[in-house]
């Protein structure tokens, strides 16, 4: 009854058209949920998520469920998340995505899923790592392993998001720390890493570097969104 009478003093709006959602809507009206401009390029061998990696650095295979434009609902849910604290959106579309990726990543034998970490002081100011409710979601809904504590970022860094290509390198260089219990798994590991949008893939390059000069033998890749 106090939830009924909330929304209707205070209604829900879509954070897309920002229409008055109907009752059985959640953050996004119906409309809006089948506009999104989902990525379609999963498994294709022009992926062009995957060839942001060529030449750098070794990965497998590389998957995102959104693409990211510069205005729009994709970029509306992504500060939602990121910036609003918006927790069970994260983990609501982490769990669609996965469902996306469940028979692929069975296939590529992916054994251990792993949300790009926040250093401890970011992790304090904002609240919470956006990624790691993403993998929530993704490890729910393929029942692969969420092993995100076995990975450390031990180096506090500035914000990506006004540098260019090479200072976003730069920023995140040799940043990571891999717990020894990892590699009692690395003998035939296949980690999924996971970010919330990829768009340089630099922290994502960092990352997969790292663990792969700790002998981890295969890397693949996954964002909530790419901004190609």
């Amino acid at each position: 009854m106090l939830e009924l009478l909330l929304n209707l003093l205070f209604p829900k709006t879509c954070l897309g058209c920002e229409k008055v959602l109907l009752t059985q809507e959640k953050i996004l009206c119906i409309n809006c949920f089948f506009d999104l401009p989902y990525f379609s390029q999963n498994g294709h061998s022009n992926n062009p998520l995957e060839k942001t990696f060529w030449g750098r650095i070794k990965i497998e295979k590389a998957y995102a469920y959104l693409l990211f434009k510069k205005t729009g609902i994709v970029k509306n849910m992504i500060q939602e998340i990121k910036y609003n604290g918006n927790k069970n959106l994260a983990y609501e579309f982490g769990i669609r995505f996965g469902k996306e990726l469940a028979e692929q990543l069975q296939t590529l034998g992916v054994n251990g899923i792993i949300a790009v970490p926040l250093h401890a002081k970011r992790l304090k100011k904002r609240g919470y790592n956006q990624s790691e409710f993403i993998v929530q979601g993704i490890c729910k809904a393929t029942e692969i392993p969420n092993i995100s504590h076995l990975v450390k970022r031990k180096i506090y860094t500035s914000t990506q998001t006004s540098k260019t290509r090479i200072e976003r390198w730069e920023n995140v260089s040799s940043i990571y720390e891999i717990d020894a219990e990892l590699y009692k798994l690395k003998n035939d590991a296949h980690f999924l890493l996971v970010d919330d949008v990829i768009t340089t893939g630099a922290t994502i390059e960092s990352l997969a570097k790292s663990l792969q000069e700790a002998g981890c033998c295969k890397t693949s890749v996954a964002a909530l969104a790419f901004a190609p």
